[in-house]
């Protein structure tokens, strides 16, 4: 398995709408034998990407919910239909409690979906 290079676009004005597009693809433009290059558009960009750009997509966070009455959650049911290989969690700018961080990983792998935890330390 090669190490996996994920550019995080957060949601900065130079990659939203059509630019995104442009961004995500001048990224799958990079190749390497020693590495695997993988991007993580703004959520509303997420299924567009995954259709026009072929590298892996991450989703930049889900919540730890199913379907049901979860207004505006982000499930990771709909990021894997959306395209998605895999989701960002806990990162610096969406902390997740260590229970729910647990739950949503719980989740993920359930839908198949990898997940790049970030940390601060490696201890609770």
């Amino acid at each position: 398995m090669k190490p996996l290079i994920l550019i995080n676009c957060k949601t900065y004005a130079e990659v939203s709408g059509e630019k995104g597009i442009r961004f995500a693809r001048k990224i799958a433009t990079v190749r390497s034998s020693k590495y695997e290059i993988a991007v993580a558009p703004p959520l509303l960009l997420l299924r567009e990407v995954a259709q026009k750009v072929h590298i892996p997509v991450f989703a930049q966070h889900v919540d730890s919910d199913e379907y049901g009455p979860h207004t505006g959650q982000i499930l990771p049911a709909e990021v894997k239909e959306a395209g998605a290989r895999g989701v960002i969690l806990n990162h610096s700018e969406r902390k997740l409690g260590f229970e729910r961080l647990v739950e949503s990983v719980k989740l993920c792998k359930k839908k198949g979906l990898e997940v790049v935890i970030c940390a601060s330390r490696l201890q609770r």
